[in-house]
């Protein structure tokens, strides 16, 4: 599933011959990609510089946890933490929680592919190629910028929530009346008065507490606890009706395998098949382009290739 479309090759940058050989690579490279940072140039001789100096259209991509020349070692799960994201994540009374997903990673190589396209676009429209520093602080900082804002500036202070949201009222995943979960948010008015009406409270329209979203921020418990009431006397699929059908927002909370068969996403190109793999693989691709259907390379597999 991983690696689509690549090839592999193993070296050990400890042997001469290994050495030359990943120089060989990387002159015949437009791009590369590295994730050693300033030892992989101090042990062994192979960086940017050295590269860089015979082609200068070379563009070095260079990710690491803290930066170049930082120093200090970083994970996903030590990001999540020392950045402020466990910090916001589970509920207000519990303790802090790791995010499900390795966010910090995953935005990390998509801002590394962004700095990449950014750079060889320059390089085809005859500028010279770069050094990207590419950090997953970097990557980090940037998923908590909004509270970061909200902090710095003294406007309130972030903290664990659940699912609710700091910004907006309703907004919180509510159990229905077969045992399922629903997520209701209600963004602008006309998200509101359609969660008023499929519930059965249209006097909420003119109540001057909860006429706009400022002032249902005053009274989040409350309308918290009536909406809760509301959702546990019928199923979610009659509050995911109801609600959308007058353009508001309420989707069922499914499982993963549940979500990834969902037909809209292999209409997408979302999942395809593998030879050799007895289940779809998903995949991220844009507008459903997914090239050729083949499996990622065993390690090692390319050495005689690439010989």
């Amino acid at each position: 599933m991983l690696n689509r479309g690549k090839r592999s090759v193993m070296l050990d940058p400890r042997r001469e011959e290994d050495r030359a050989r990943a120089r060989q690579i990387a002159d015949s490279a437009d791009i590369v990609i590295e994730n050693h940072g300033d030892a992989m140039a101090r042990t062994y001789g192979f960086d940017y510089t050295d590269i860089a100096a015979q082609r200068p259209e070379l563009i070095w991509c260079s990710v690491s946890g803290m930066g170049r020349g930082a120093g200090g070692r970083a994970i996903d799960m030590t990001l999540q933490a020392s950045m402020g994201m466990s910090a916001l994540t589970g509920e207000e009374s519990g303790p802090p929680l790791r995010g499900a997903m390795p966010f910090v990673d995953l935005v990390t190589g998509m801002y590394a592919s962004q700095l990449v396209l950014a750079a060889r676009l320059q390089v085809e429209r005859g500028g010279s190629g770069a050094l990207l520093d590419c950090a997953m602080v970097d990557a980090a900082a940037a998923l908590t910028a909004t509270p970061a804002a909200l902090a710095l500036g003294r406007f309130s202070k972030p903290r664990r929530m659940g699912s609710e949201s700091d910004l907006f009222v309703p907004s919180k995943v509510f159990q229905a009346a077969d045992g399922n979960y629903v997520h209701i948010v209600a963004l602008s008015g006309s998200h509101w008065k359609a969660l008023c009406r499929a519930i059965g409270q249209e006097q909420w329209l003119s109540d001057e507490r909860f006429a706009t979203n400022n002032t249902r921020l005053q009274h989040r418990e409350y309308l918290h606890a009536s909406i809760a009431d509301a959702i546990l006397t019928k199923p979610a699929e009659h509050w995911c009706t109801q609600i959308t059908a007058d353009g508001g927002f309420c989707a069922r909370v499914r499982e993963v395998e549940e979500a990834w068969n969902d037909r809209v996403l292999r209409t997408r190109g979302r999942l395809i098949d593998i030879e050799g793999l007895d289940f779809a693989v998903p995949v991220a691709t844009l507008t459903g382009q997914v090239g050729a259907a083949t499996r990622g390379p065993f390690l090692g597999e390319h050495n005689e290739a690439l010989a």
